[in-house]
């Protein structure tokens, strides 16, 4: 689970900044040039910020909810 977190990350990351970007109405930012401007900004690296925390989130929360449902099926 935690793989798909990271290996999903440049697309929440990209989908997130085009949310939020603000653009003009009648002149929205196109997908294409969002992207090429993150590029080169930060390179890659700007695709991948944050993916350790969410991987990490996904993991611990994959081992919790199964020993979750086992305590409350002995409760």
């Amino acid at each position: 689970m935690s793989l798909s977190a990271i290996v999903t990350n440049p697309i929440e990351i990209v989908r997130t900044r085009w949310q939020t970007s603000g653009g003009d109405v009648n002149r929205p930012i196109s997908m294409t040039a969002l992207i090429r401007e993150m590029w080169r900004q930060a390179g890659w690296r700007a695709f991948m910020r944050g993916s350790v925390v969410r991987g990490i989130y996904y993991y611990l929360s994959g081992f919790i909810d199964p020993v979750q449902r086992d305590f409350d099926d002995h409760v």
